[in-house]
């Protein structure tokens, strides 16, 4: 018995010694504060509803530059024009550039569902840089991001028919 308490002793003492051992040999990192830059994915038809576009998180990220629309992302660095490939997801137009690079996203949303000022002030905090009206009545409020923008159509009696976001 004496040997078997000697064993089961220098085991615990050799078991303390190597965890001791494993944490001491840990090497103590640095704590980094990272800060996430702010985004927004929407999945399906937006023509049905489209409410998203009020949404603070949707506008903030497109403010950012960091939407994603039917797994579309547009590239900050696409060329806008020119020739291209156009194609149709669910009902969002994306627009690549000759490198296949996405330049541009289009969508529609529920018509008579937005007014203007409801968009006015959900998207306050972006730049706006320009307002156009149609000789129709039809307006169209763009937007400036930091690489791009956006475009904002809305229809003679103030309601928001598209977007259209682009690089």
């Amino acid at each position: 018995m004496n040997k078997w308490s000697r064993l089961v002793g220098a085991g615990m003492i050799a078991s303390t010694i190597v965890a001791g051992t494993v944490v001491a040999e840990q090497p103590a990192q640095a704590k980094t504060d990272t800060v996430q830059k702010p985004y927004y994915n929407y999945k399906g038809y937006t023509k049905y509803d489209g409410q998203f576009v009020l949404d603070k998180y949707f506008v903030s990220a497109l403010k950012n530059e960091n939407f994603t629309l039917n797994g579309y992302k547009v590239a900050p660095d696409a060329k806008l024009g020119g020739e291209g490939q156009k194609s149709e997801v669910f009902d969002t137009t994306v627009v690549k550039d000759n490198k296949g690079k996405v330049s541009t996203i289009e969508f529609k949303v529920k018509e008579g569902t937005i007014s203007k000022a409801d968009f006015q002030k959900a998207h306050k905090n972006n730049k706006l840089v320009r307002t156009t009206t149609s000789k129709a009545g039809e307006t169209f409020l763009k937007y400036e991001t930091k690489n791009g923008g956006y475009f904002a159509a809305f229809d003679a009696k103030g309601y928001l028919t598209g977007l259209s976001i682009y690089s």
